[in-house]
């Protein structure tokens, strides 16, 4: 194992690295460290170690910016919130997002033209947000779409539909009818129990 070199305060092209991040294992299973930086724009960007020494990663994704792209238009705001929602602990919507282990994709987290050229290429315009298919997956063109504000809602965790004795319904559904309140229904769904153990064990019919 190679000797651990510390980059805080070091620059790298448009990236001054200003804290450590969390390690985290890629698909090969390799453990990389992953370092805070802040742009010489301003923007903020988590970047791995080898990325920044190699000069793969050079900016926030601002130097991608070019041939009529602006920092103005809405689809670069999307990407940097779609970010910041991610990996900036500091950030309202953060324990929704990467505090349940939601990720950008490599492709799209360093590279704001393979995101914006994708976005265009499936369906985005103004008026429309990301969505992700499975809630509980990773911000990637597999698992993304664009859909109206109103689709994205009906999309979420509380919204997620489940079966019990034949009856399909939404999770805050079933929470309502066995009289649970939702953030313990959530709680053990994340937990890993099945609907049966938490009408069981928690449950109360609520009858109408």
């Amino acid at each position: 194992m190679g000797k651990f070199i510390d980059l805080i305060g070091q620059k790298f092209n448009k990236l001054t690295v200003i804290s450590r991040a969390e390690s985290r294992q890629q698909p090969s299973g390799k453990l990389v460290t992953y370092w805070n930086c802040v742009c010489d724009c301003g923007n903020k960007a988590q970047v791995r170690g080898c990325d920044l020494k190699d000069g793969h990663v050079s900016s926030c994704g601002c130097s991608h910016i070019k041939h009529g792209y602006s920092h103005k238009e809405k689809l670069y705001s999307v990407w940097q919130n779609m970010k910041r929602r991610c990996y900036e602990t500091t950030n309202k919507r953060y324990k929704n997002y990467g505090g349940r282990g939601i990720k950008v994709c490599d492709k799209w987290l360093h590279n704001y033209i393979d995101f914006r050229n994708w976005a265009i290429g499936n369906g985005y315009k103004d008026g429309l947000t990301i969505d992700r298919i499975n809630v509980d997956g990773n911000y990637e063109p597999s698992n993304c779409r664009w859909v109206t504000l109103k689709e994205q809602q009906n999309n979420t965790t509380r919204n997620r539909i489940l079966e019990y004795k034949g009856l399909k319904m939404s999770m805050a559904q079933f929470a309502d009818k066995y009289n649970i309140s939702y953030s313990k229904f959530n709680k053990r769904i994340q937990m890993g129990w099945n609907i049966e153990k938490i009408i069981k064990e928690l449950g109360n019919e609520v009858q109408s």
